[in-house]
């Protein structure tokens, strides 16, 4: 058992926008921006522009919805100002820094409303995003009901609480998914290496109560990991500040002597979100063995009072209909499987298997067999898939 990568821009196939940018005509905008494209040219010097794009580019990076890609611009001193039509259509922005205002146009296409949003992948979902750009554009919200609840409401704090800035929200929605993440591949993937500032979050949201951490021991040479989970009002506020409803998220320490194996499931997983990223997909949601298995197991509990072979029958049905297969008279659940949309916008599964050195080589052929990608540890501490290395199978089980 065991769960971001850089995106490169030429991965989606763009063009040089700073050659593309000198040589576009002034394009007209919406709401929310005003001045032409060379009236922009000398307010912003090369550097600006450069420094500008430089921060989009990173604030983008991992497809993530327009609400987290504002939060991310806004942590680096860049305000995004949005132009809308009246029936809810984004159809410009305006970035603003240090006082300089630059069109997206002037970037390049790929940092216009469009271009954000087909070449960068950033999500925008009217239902969802339109009031929040639309205050960002400087238009008055609509009146939204029942506000007076909501107020009340114990729970709105952590959902409005100005505190948690956008490394700390996509902290939690991390560590929610996986259950458990060791903090050091938190600082390598979430953060980039920036150790200093994943801390500053970690410290921010111990002293909230959202997060808690242990060093759990890893063998007996005295080596340990230090590893982090959720709360229960972690959880609350990961589950309330999440893009998709239909995400489990976790809290808590459970089976201790597996925690190491689990926490490095994230890792696992990164390997793998970054394989489908290069290809044009994007991940929609991270299913666990837990939630599998508790599914599962539900539907096979109402049959046990069947005779062997109905209750074999319907076993492989419950199996067939959850996308496993049954072994030797046993379901067969990998660790994690990824659910994510292609870049025709097919939706698609891939089930991953974490191989440790407990596992036999005919045990990790027989996950290969149930149609797993496994996973192992190669040397220098990255993650490899093992079908076809058998240099990794021997490191293994040897």
């Amino acid at each position: 058992m065991s769960r971001e990568a850089t995106n490169d821009p030429r991965d989606f196939g763009e063009q040089d926008d700073s050659r593309e940018a000198a040589s576009r005509l002034t394009l007209s905008q919406g709401r929310g921006g005003s001045g032409s494209d060379d009236q922009d040219r000398k307010r912003a010097s090369s550097e600006d522009i450069a420094a500008i794009r430089d921060r989009v580019d990173r604030a983008a990076h991992g497809h993530p919805a327009v609400a987290e890609f504002r939060d991310r611009l806004s942590a680096e001193g860049v305000r995004l100002i949005p132009s809308m039509q009246s029936d809810g259509r984004w159809n410009g922005v305006t970035y603003k820094m240090h006082g300089v205002k630059v069109k997206g146009s002037t970037l390049g296409r790929s940092y216009t409303a469009q271009g954000l949003q087909q070449r960068k992948g950033v999500r925008y979902e009217p239902k969802r995003d339109r009031e929040m750009l639309r205050q960002l554009a400087g238009e008055p919200r609509s009146p939204q009901p029942n506000t007076y609840l909501r107020e009340l409401d114990p729970s709105s704090r952590i959902r409005q609480m100005d505190g948690l800035n956008s490394g700390e929200k996509a902290t939690l929605w991390d560590v929610g998914r996986f259950r458990v993440i060791a903090s050091v591949d938190l600082a390598t993937v979430r953060y980039r290496g920036r150790t200093s500032l994943m801390e500053r979050d970690i410290k921010h949201l111990l002293s909230e109560g959202l997060v808690e951490r242990r060093t759990i021991p890893v063998n007996s040479r005295e080596q340990a990991i230090t590893v982090l989970t959720l709360t229960k009002r972690g959880r609350g506020a990961a589950q309330r500040g999440g893009d998709d409803a239909s995400q489990t998220i976790y809290s808590g320490f459970v089976k201790p002597r597996e925690v190491v194996h689990d926490a490095a499931l994230y890792k696992m997983f990164q390997a793998e979100a970054a394989r489908i990223e290069r290809d044009g997909g994007r991940v929609r949601r991270v299913v666990l063995d837990y939630e599998m298995k508790k599914h599962a197991y539900a539907l096979l509990a109402r049959a046990r009072d069947l005779e062997p072979l109905a209750y074999a029958d319907r076993q492989q049905e419950i199996a067939q209909k959850s996308g496993l297969q049954v072994f030797e008279g046993r379901m067969v659940f990998p660790d994690v499987r990824v659910e994510y949309e292609t870049a025709d916008g097919e939706e698609r599964n891939i089930d991953l298997e974490l191989a440790t050195r407990n596992y036999r080589a005919a045990h990790i052929r027989g996950k290969a067999a149930a149609g797993f990608r496994v996973y192992a540890q190669a040397k220098g501490g990255h993650l490899a898939a093992v079908l076809d290395r058998h240099d990794l199978i021997a490191e293994i089980v040897g």
